[in-house]
């Protein structure tokens, strides 16, 4: 691979990836005060899912043509990371952290992990 290429990419996952993760926390953080970590973690999900797709798919990995089998893997690694999101919150809160500052602290780890599947497995070329 280019390794231009990978650093653009790596450069527009930063910036969109901030964009959908500043909306999809936003919106976590909000729904963490009202709502079960299920539940908020999961509607949280769906907005970075929505969002997700399109950004990643068009601006990031640059994408052509998103097609149903492209969305249905993207699904996929998207159900993976709300379980790994919702389960690590569950584990930190455990350990005595707030719900709030849980989902904050695995963030960064989830975001290494969301790169590289929808590079390998998503939206590979």
């Amino acid at each position: 691979m280019n390794k231009t290429l990978l650093v653009g990419q790596r450069r527009r996952f930063l910036f969109y990836g901030f964009l959908n993760v500043l909306i999809t926390q936003t919106a976590l953080q909000l729904m963490l005060l009202t709502f079960s970590t299920k539940f908020a973690t999961f509607a949280a999900q769906v907005i970075n899912i929505s969002l997700g797709f399109l950004l990643y798919g068009k601006r990031v990995f640059m994408v052509k043509h998103l097609t149903l089998y492209i969305a249905f893997r993207y699904t996929l690694i998207s159900i993976l990371l709300w379980v790994l999101n919702w389960f690590f919150i569950y584990i930190l809160n455990d350990y005595g952290y707030s719900r709030n500052l849980s989902a904050i602290i695995i963030l960064p780890f989830l975001a290494l992990l969301s790169f590289l599947l929808q590079k390998l497995f998503v939206f590979r070329n």
